[in-house]
């Protein structure tokens, strides 16, 4: 089955515009689609919440990339009464009650396109993937693909729910994508336009592209609403990026930046995902990873080079809409470290020494250095 292809562009545009209200919730964008079957609608709109984090009209944007999935679990759901599934699934096929409806390509399309023998629960995995990390839910967001590799060759690594299968098309993707990214580039550098037809083949066989030195640590951060801050996880994943790199002069750029997770910082605190529970302010812990191209020999990230007031400017002035700002003390700032920068993988080794290693050795000098001239000094003594 094609997945869901809809978007409410039209249903937003048809609601009245009430100022100083919320945005339209994922009822409300129930009731506009679905008119004559109000008595389903709250049970339906509880159930996207639940499996999918759907609690806005705009969260709907990005259930198509799941529609062959979706529709298997309202089928297994005896909770479900059969009015609320029939109209889950119309949600899932585009129906809708004296609406027409506006068909805009989802990531899933582009991916059965490139990959027209790929199983769909794999194209599934991998457009889930690229959405969740990346925020790509359409094909044009795929447009710089190539760009997100190193981070994306990465994270799916560290990946266990990701099969082989998944992981392979991931990577042919990136190659293949990037092959027509630089094929675009050398045309475009051509005094004569000429017309080339390319038949690139791809086949299963992957190698292991050599990766530089990645580290990943966890901070914990003091702000002033943690509701508003998670509201919008993936606006709140940039921020942090955002932030990390502008407190670290190793990183040049919040894209090695990778926001494993940002959890509520409490006693038995859980995991926040799309699902945007609301919390009351506090603190947030962040788990994150940097990642070094291969040929990078700096210092990488420690606790000495991370500058916590180059990170709260950042995240108080962020230009991802998050009103949220960093709640400071005299002690620790807002910042503090749950877990100190570690570096993993085999290209550790070409960094160089942190300074407490650095430090230790100095030490061990000095000390037999001391040892040396208290020997020398003895017998000097003795031949007296």
């Amino acid at each position: 089955m094609r997945s869901v292809q809809f978007v409410l562009c039209s249903l937003l545009i048809a609601a009245p515009a009430v100022a100083g209200k919320d945005q339209a919730s994922c009822l409300d964008a129930l009731r506009q689609m679905f008119p004559d079957s109000e008595s389903a609608l709250s049970n339906a709109a509880k159930w996207l919440e639940d499996n999918y984090g759907a609690s806005t009209a705009d969260d709907l944007k990005g259930v198509g990339n799941f529609a062959d999935h979706a529709m298997s679990l309202v089928a297994a759901d005896n909770k479900l009464d059969t009015n609320t599934k029939k109209v889950l699934k119309r949600l899932f096929t585009g129906e809708k009650d004296g609406v027409q409806q506006i068909q805009v390509a989802t990531t899933l399309d582009a991916l059965k396109k490139d990959f027209p023998e790929v199983d769909s629960k794999v194209l599934q995995t991998v457009a889930k993937f690229l959405e969740d990390n990346f925020g790509a839910s359409t094909p044009e967001d795929l447009a710089g693909v190539s760009d997100w590799a190193v981070n994306g060759l990465s994270l799916a690594e560290k990946d266990k729910s990701m099969g082989a299968d998944a992981k392979i098309t991931l990577k042919l993707l990136f190659q293949t994508r990037s092959q027509a990214q630089r094929r675009l580039a050398s045309s475009s550098m051509q005094p004569t336009t000429t017309t080339t037809t390319t038949t690139v083949t791809t086949t299963n066989t992957v190698t292991n592209a050599p990766v530089g030195p990645s580290f990943n640590a966890k901070f914990k951060v003091a702000v002033t609403d943690t509701a508003k801050f998670l509201s919008d996880m993936p606006a709140a994943k940039k921020v942090m990026a955002d932030a990390i790199a502008a407190g670290n002069v190793e990183i040049t750029s919040a894209e090695m930046v990778v926001i494993n997770a940002i959890i509520e910082a409490v006693s038995g605190g859980r995991r926040l995902g799309e699902q945007g529970r609301r919390l009351a302010a506090g603190q947030l812990e962040v788990d994150y990873t940097v990642n070094f191209p291969v040929e990078y020999k700096g210092t990488g990230v420690t606790s000495a080079n991370t500058d916590w007031s180059k990170m709260k400017e950042s995240i108080n002035n962020n230009k991802h809409s998050i009103a949220a700002t960093v709640v400071t003390d005299d002690l620790t700032g807002g910042f503090g470290w749950s877990t100190a920068p570690t570096c993993s993988g085999a290209a550790c080794g070409s960094t160089p020494t942190t300074g407490e290693n650095t430090a230790g050795g100095a030490v061990a000098a000095k000390q037999l250095a001391a040892s040396v001239a208290a020997v020398f000094l003895m017998k000097l003594l003795s031949g007296l």
